[in-house]
Parts: C-alpha cells; structure tokens; sequence
C-alpha cells in the first residue's frame, strides 16, 4: 500500500511538470511576412540591381528565401506576371545565409538558405536579397518572391514593378500679346512663355522628373520659313547657317536651362525656342524647337496723297495740309511690322 502511494504521488508530480511546461513553453505560429522591391518604377531596356527586403511580421522563424523569375509549377507556384527580362542574375547570399541557384538544376528560382538558427530571421526583423534583370516590355508586371519558415509553410509574394517606354510630351502657349498670321508667330517683351509637360500620354504616368529650354537668336528669314527652324546642332552642321547668321547668333549652341517659371524674352529678333521633358524614369522628349518674332516697334503709318490737291493755307483754323477732291488717291504705305494702315477721307 505505501509503494501504491508512492508511486501515485510520483505520477502527479510528473503531470504536474508536463502541464507547467505545456503553459509555459513559447507557443509558434505559422509565419506572415511582408516584401518590398527597389525599384519598382523603370523603363524599357533598363538594366537593374533590384533589392528585395524580406521582413517576418509574426510567427515561425523563416529559414528561406526564394526569388522567382518564372513559374515552375501550373498549381501552386504559378506566376503569370513576371515582366519580360534578359540577364536574370541571382544576388550573392547575405551574411550567414546559402545562394543555391536553382537555375543550374532546371528550376526558375533563387534559393537562399539560412546556415544556422542565428541567421533565421525571427518575428519582427528583415534581411534584404538582390537579384539584376533587364526589363524589356511596357506594362504592370509583378515579380515572384516566396518566404519559407521552419515547418516548410510558406507565403508568396508579388511585389509590383511599373515598365514605362513613353517620353512625356511638352507643349507651349503664350499669355499677352500674341499674333499669328500664316503660321508665323509674333510676341512682345511682355509675353510670358509657358512650358507644359505631361506623362500622361502613354499607359504608365510616372510624373516629370524635369523640363529644359534654350533660346538663340537667329535671322528673320527663319521665323517666315519653318523649314530652316531646325534645333541649333543640326543647324549648325550646315555651313549656311554661318552666312545667314552673321552676328545675331552666336555659336556654338548655348547649354538647356532648367524650366523653373514662365519665359521672357525682351530681345527685338527671331528667336528660336528648343525645349523638352524627362520623366520620373528618365524618358527623355525629342526636342521639340519653335521660332517666332519678339517686337516692340509700334507701325508707322506714311501717307501719299495724289493729285488733284491743294495745299492749305497755313493760317487755315483746320490745321490741313491739303485740299483734295473725291477722286483724289491716297495710299497707306506698309510699315515694317507689314501691317497695312488704312486712312479714309471723310
């Protein structure tokens, strides 16, 4: 009887333990996790390091990290959206952690392998990855990256990459006197210039990086004719821009000027205004370049009165200069601004 409750007092005292330590041992959870991917704006054709940080928000320990540059499997690693690449290249592992390129096995994937307990990454910490692709298409795309615990439970992630091919596109306009007749644009010193830029022309908007200008002065004739508007390096290959340009300009081409406010120009001359846009990827506008006159000269207006006329008596209260019948002809003579004064005889 005293071994039955020797042997029972032993028993409880041994449940007793299994259930302090069941209550007491730290308690794990499948792992959530959370991925980030730098850069996720570029354009076609750009060549890149992309670094992938791999943050634990919560459970198991993750073991490994695996980035995917295609799918390898139809039902449960399948992943349609990867941006079409070249040059797929896994990153070297970061410290305490295995590169396994799986791609020399047939396998589409970047596998990295903690060495030991010490480089897990636990609840609430990062460790960043890199892989270099180069990007070829336009479009929304995603890339593949999967995060695996202790248990082997894993998570998949897609973090998003935008793909933009299209320059932005810059147009102008004028606030102030401004006149066009035969496409041939006349301003003054107290028109104000506003360069437009805008990205939103193609599939992807990524903003406006910046705007550049420059203006030269040039000879009237390429204000009248467009043909000879051309940017200033093209014009200058041409050894007739010398001639024509004498000393209204001044080579060589004058370096482009940010576009931080409006443009004026106060110089009586044609001027030749060249300006383009880069956008928040560094797609870069074709120069776009317009000529146009800046005068200040007011017309003059000149008078020929034909004949029969008279001249007026000086002392005549009218203040005339002649007398003229009906019949007699008057012609406004055109001023240099080649507008037409119109004077009629009453």
């Amino acid at each position: 009887m005293k071994n039955k409750g020797l042997i029972a007092k032993v028993s409880l005292f041994v449940l007793s333990l299994s259930l302090i330590g069941v209550f007491t041992s730290p308690v794990l959870a499948t792992h959530t996790s959370t991925v980030t991917l730098i850069p996720s704006r570029l354009k076609c054709g750009d060549s890149a390091t992309f670094i992938v940080n791999v943050t634990n928000t919560g459970g198991d320990p993750i073991r490994e990290v695996r980035i995917l540059n295609d799918s390898y499997d139809p039902i449960y690693h399948n992943y349609p959206n990867i941006p079409p690449h070249q040059g797929f290249t896994c990153g070297p592992a970061p410290p305490g952690w295995t590169l396994i390129d799986q791609h020399q096995y047939g396998f589409p994937y970047c596998q990295y392998q903690a060495n030991s307990y010490n480089y897990y990454i636990t609840a609430y910490t990062s460790r960043t990855f890199n892989f270099s692709a180069k990007v070829t298409e336009e479009c929304n795309y995603t890339w593949a990256v999967e995060t695996y615990d202790v248990y082997l439970a894993w998570q998949a992630h897609t973090p998003p990459i935008i793909v933009d091919c299209t320059p932005p596109n810059t147009t102008k306009n004028y606030t102030g006197p401004y006149k066009e007749v035969d496409d041939v644009e006349w301003i003054n010193s107290n028109t104000l210039i506003y360069l437009n830029p805008r990205d939103d022309v193609g599939p992807h908007d990524t903003g406006i990086n910046a705007t550049y200008w420059r203006n030269t002065l040039v000879p009237d004739e390429y204000c009248w004719n467009s043909q000879l508007c051309i940017p200033c390096e093209k014009d200058q290959d041409n050894f007739q821009f010398y001639t024509r340009c004498r000393d209204e300009c001044k080579p060589p081409c004058p370096p482009f000027r940010l576009y931080e406010e409006p443009i004026n120009k106060t110089e009586e001359s044609c001027h030749r205004l060249e300006y383009f846009s880069v956008d928040g990827v560094n797609n870069k506008e074709t120069v776009k370049v317009q000529c146009f006159f800046v005068d200040n000269t007011p017309p003059v207006g000149i008078k020929t009165i034909g004949e029969p006329k008279i001249p007026c008596d000086p002392r005549d209260p009218s203040g005339c200069d002649y007398w003229a019948v009906s019949y007699t002809h008057l012609r406004a003579h055109e001023t240099s601004l080649h507008l037409v004064c119109r004077l009629l005889l009453e």
